[in-house]
């Protein structure tokens, strides 16, 4: 089921959240959000069954809609 930025709440700060748009699928944590976007620091990158680490420090502006606990 896709979040609802309404009902986050700052305990979900940190929460573990699954990405999943056009075949591929990747993991994070969400930092914050707006009224818009949800921010997520990617951790792990899946692409072919293969997992990489991603990198960077920063957070990415992720549509509620492709995000999952």
């Amino acid at each position: 089921m896709p979040l609802d930025i309404p009902a986050l709440k700052a305990t979900d700060v940190g929460r573990e959240v699954r990405y999943e748009t056009h075949g591929r699928i990747e993991y994070g944590r969400i930092t914050s959000w707006n009224d818009r976007f949800i921010f997520v620091r990617y951790h792990t990158r899946v692409e072919g069954g293969h997992s990489q680490m991603r990198t960077g420090s920063t957070s990415e502006a992720t549509d509620p809609k492709d995000l999952e606990f």
